[in-house]
């Protein structure tokens, strides 16, 4: 019988928060790392990924494994996680399994050096592509302390706009006031054609629902962002995506 990759996804069990997180460490260690080439710090962070859709780089990790929420919302039918876009496809390509464990293993043994690693990359990239970032293309906040680790890159690359999208709402709860103006994160409705959900300080996003103030137009535009950045900008308090 055929393997399922799908099936064989949801299976992958959460592995949890990064274990420990010492930002006067990551502080020291981002002097180094500036002095860095770009290869090196790439190999450092486990790699970048790069979503056709999207205009910039990326970062992901393995899905379900890494999303406490979404692994219990993609078992359950007309949730927005529901057969899961990055448990499909070129996915579950071995090459893209294996660059996302390598991340995933960079991110966990190392978390000081990870950051300070990244922060410095974002800042020495160049080009259309390296004004703007996505985290998680697949994959999830883990918990505080990786939560802390993302915000702490954002504040040290400042000329970079990072988009975060995460179920994860009690892990951002209460954080509203720590999120740099470059960060955008914005939280995702569970439930395919619902409003999505209120939590003070935060924007957000839904999936097929019809009464958003905004929408992707990336189904109009051959599946691409093209020039909309609506992901990446607070002043969109909410925006919807086609289901996918």
């Amino acid at each position: 019988m055929a393997r399922n990759p799908h099936k064989a996804a949801l299976t992958r069990r959460f592995v949890g928060d990064v274990k420990e997180w010492n930002p006067a460490l990551a502080d020291s260690l981002l002097r180094t790392a500036l002095t860095m080439k770009i290869g090196e710090l790439e190999e450092a962070v486990g790699g970048l990924s790069k979503p056709d859709k999207m205009p910039c780089n990326a970062f992901n990790l393995p899905a379900i494994s890494t999303c406490k929420v979404g692994s219990i919302l993609a078992r359950k039918e007309g949730t927005v996680c529901f057969e899961c876009y990055a448990t499909k496809g070129r996915y579950v390509f071995q090459e893209c399994i294996d660059a996302q464990e390598r991340r995933l293993s960079s991110l966990d043994s190392n978390p000081e050096q990870w950051a300070a690693c990244m922060a410095a990359l974002l800042r020495k990239k160049r080009g259309k592509r390296a004004t703007h970032f996505r985290w998680h293309d697949s994959g999830e906040v883990r918990g505080p302390n990786h939560r802390d680790i993302l915000i702490w890159v954002a504040e040290n690359a400042p000329d970079v706009k990072f988009w975060l999208p995460s179920r994860e709402y009690a892990t951002w709860k209460g954080t509203e006031e720590r999120i740099p103006d470059n960060l955008c994160v914005r939280l995702s409705a569970h439930m395919v054609g619902v409003k999505p959900p209120a939590i003070e300080g935060f924007p957000t996003s839904t999936v097929g629902w019809t009464e958003a103030p905004a929408h992707c137009p990336a189904p109009s535009q051959g599946g691409r962002c093209e020039d909309c950045r609506r992901c990446w900008d607070k002043s969109f308090v909410n925006v919807d995506y086609f289901p996918h």
